[in-house]
């Protein structure tokens, strides 16, 4: 296993057991999101353990396709497993995923690739720890999808996210405010 692998794989918090999934909320496994915070400062990221239990369980509650909330305690959640393909990294079905949240009222703020499941045909959102009611943020999942599509597929893979995301003002925002982040594919 590399590195960066273990070191993901300790921060990690979700546990399957059975037809549930177990998150527990800490602030030691929050400190992953501190890059996030000093990359995208312009989101408003979370550490906070009580906060990021509150966003998923809100996000779960939402109108958006996501696996059902079982239990909610004071650091844990407990939501029902889904068994799907996860979406990416495919770039215009991501983007049209990022749309339908947006379009909502939701910015995701983890909208990487493998946050998103296709099961029977249907697209559900599996996390929401970053997620807020505030769609003016859209740039932000724009700029984090785009970060892990370029990872993966390189440059074009965030040329076709862009090309089929429909709010150019949203798209336009992403490239200021992710400039650091993109800065391979945004100087072509």
């Amino acid at each position: 296993m590399k590195m960066l692998d273990v070191l993901l794989s300790l921060l990690y918090q979700s546990e399957v057991k059975g037809d549930v999934v177990i998150k527990k909320y800490s602030w030691i496994k929050g400190l992953k999101w501190l890059p996030a915070k000093l990359l995208l400062p312009s989101f408003p990221y979370s550490i906070n353990p009580s906060e990021r239990l509150f966003r998923e369980a809100s996000f779960l509650l939402s109108d958006l396709p996501t696996p059902r909330l079982i239990a909610i305690g004071k650091n844990f959640l407990i939501r029902e497993y889904l068994e799907g393909e996860i979406l990416g990294p495919k770039p215009k079905e991501i983007a049209e995923a990022l749309w339908r949240a947006h379009k909502r009222g939701w910015a995701l703020g983890d909208a990487k690739y493998d946050n998103f499941l296709l099961k029977d045909g249907e697209l559900y959102y599996i996390d929401g720890e970053q997620a807020i009611r505030n769609s003016k943020y859209a740039f932000a999942d724009l700029v984090v999808g785009a970060f892990f599509l370029m990872l993966k597929l390189g440059c074009e893979g965030v040329e076709e996210l862009f090309n089929h995301y429909p709010d150019e003002a949203a798209k336009a925002k992403a490239k200021r405010h992710g400039a650091l982040l993109l800065f391979p594919c945004l100087i072509a």
